[in-house]
């Protein structure tokens, strides 16, 4: 009686109100120069950007703090952009939004529900249950421990035969904090190949799957109790205490400290005091390196983010840098990831290089990926929706499998890209 009483509890969430008179602008840059010049806001405190535009006259969403909203502006104006308030009062969204969640239950301990986004010790139990349900097909590891003493845990996922002659995938979800619906959909993923396996056998009888569902715990948990648009990871900087974090894709060992990340250690951008700084980087920065090394030549590499709808490949860190020689196949698996989600559920993904699309981002996982361990298709999954403003973050939990649902198809049609183009190569 009391296990069942315990399962009905509710889940509460404490977020402080630290979001009174932000506000989220809608800008449309003309030109890449305005692109350009409106990025150089990044490193700035109080200055977040939510999605940034990846084509010109397409929409970027940045958060502003009270305190520099009249500059902001005043900079906006000056410059000719076609701007709007996209959101007035970020607090009382946020607040409407986690007053709508309370009545989620949390599941028993060892299942997983998609009725909401849950938090870490429910998605550890689970993995550990699967390993109990599925000693034949699932191995679950603890790969790491954060600074706040967290595990990140691994789960291998096969077809229990030999795995000889197989392709890998290596995936990893939730790097960002606040982008909820990523490590939601790594565990979408790992129920649907492990509970409903038999509706996969096709595809696991050709590709291994290696998942890291949350990369990074301590900002998850975080943005669930304390800041729900928390971004970084949690460890303080030794060098200026009272900023916490590091931005976890500017802090791979891969063209480390260029465009698209800061110096400032309060900043979401910041990209740590030098390369793998970080425990979660550098556990899935060897990790990517060992796995590779093991199948060489026939492993792919999949990170998941929120928000856009888009499919990115490298190279992320510079648009002037040379393409990739097989750039074609980057191109041909992403056609075929869209034209896929888009027949079965109309959703409309947009594919191209991460620095191409307008924005470079030195320090990468994906980049990572193909130029230091030799990965050929690494690609970042920017989850639906393209929803402007505070939607995009905000996503309601009734869509969780709307989105689980699209994704699920375009990672099984990477699986088998890969399969078909590098398992006999």
């Amino acid at each position: 009686m009391f296990k069942f009483f315990i399962n009905l509890i509710f889940v509460v969430n404490f977020v402080s109100s630290m979001y009174v008179g932000y506000k989220v602008y809608q800008i449309k840059p003309q030109t890449i120069s305005e692109a350009q010049l409106l990025l150089k806001w990044q490193e700035k405190t109080g200055v977040d950007f939510w999605s940034k535009s990846r084509v010109l006259n397409q929409s970027s969403e940045v958060m502003i703090a009270p305190e520099i909203q009249t500059d902001f502006e005043k900079f906006l104006i000056v410059n000719n952009y076609n701007w709007k308030v996209a959101a007035d009062d970020i607090d009382k969204i946020l607040q409407s939004y986690e007053n709508s969640r309370k009545h989620k239950r949390v599941p028993p301990k060892g299942q997983f529900s998609f009725d909401d986004f849950q938090r870490h010790h429910v998605m550890n139990d689970y993995l550990d249950q699967l390993a109990k349900d599925y000693p034949k097909y699932v191995i679950v590891k603890d790969e790491a421990r954060t600074y706040e003493n967290r595990v990140i845990k691994s789960i291998r996922i096969s077809d229990g035969l030999s795995s000889q002659n197989k392709v890998t995938v290596v995936i990893d979800c939730g790097i960002h904090a606040r982008e909820w619906i990523a490590p939601t959909f790594c565990f979408y993923l790992i129920k649907e190949l492990t509970e409903n396996r038999d509706n996969y056998l096709n595809i696991l009888r050709k590709v291994n799957w290696l998942i890291v569902p949350l990369l990074n715990p301590d900002g998850y948990e975080y943005s669930h109790t304390e800041n729900r648009l928390w971004r970084k990871t949690r460890r303080p900087d030794n060098e200026n205490p009272s900023c916490f974090g590091t931005d976890g894709n500017r802090n791979y060992d891969i063209e480390w400290g260029g465009a698209g990340t800061s110096d400032n250690p309060c900043s979401d951008v910041f990209r740590g005091r030098k390369p793998f700084s970080e425990i979660e980087t550098k556990m899935m920065g060897d990790l990517i390196i060992a796995e590779s090394n093991a199948n060489p030549g026939k492993v792919g590499y999949l990170t998941f983010h929120s928000y856009g709808y888009w499919l990115l490949y490298p190279w992320g860190y510079s648009a002037t840098v040379p393409e990739p020689p097989f750039v074609h196949k980057l191109q041909r698996v992403c056609e075929r990831i869209a034209k896929t989600v888009h027949k079965f559920f109309g959703g409309i993904y947009k594919y191209g290089s991460s620095a191409e699309l307008l924005y470079p981002a030195a320090g990468g996982s994906d980049d990572f990926a193909l130029a230091v361990a030799g990965i050929e298709l690494s690609l970042t999954f920017e989850l639906p929706p393209r929803a402007p403003g505070p939607a995009g973050f905000l996503l309601p939990p009734e869509k969780i499998i709307s989105v689980c649902n699209e994704t699920m198809v375009g990672v099984r049609e990477f699986g088998f890209f890969l399969a078909d183009n590098y398992l006999n190569s």
